[in-house]
């Protein structure tokens, strides 16, 4: 089997939501990927069987989320 690069996700409640889990994260398989990588394209994702909107983090955002959270920023 050849080796593969799969994107990770990771998903934080912000504000009070009862949608959304505080954190949840996981890789998308390789069979899901086009269907995933189509849906961030548009601006979606889904979870636990609902479609939320979806808003990319900037560079400064990102930075900060990964300094947080004690992330390697590449």
């Amino acid at each position: 089997m050849k080796p593969q690069e799969l994107p990770e996700w990771a998903v934080f409640g912000v504000g009070e939501t009862q949608q959304l889990p505080v954190f949840e994260d996981g890789i998308v398989g390789a069979d899901e990927l086009d269907e995933e990588l189509g849906d961030w394209a548009s601006g979606s994702f889904r979870l636990r069987d609902r479609r939320f909107a979806l808003d990319w983090l900037g560079e400064d955002e990102t930075d900060a989320v990964h300094k947080e959270h004690g992330w390697m920023s590449g």
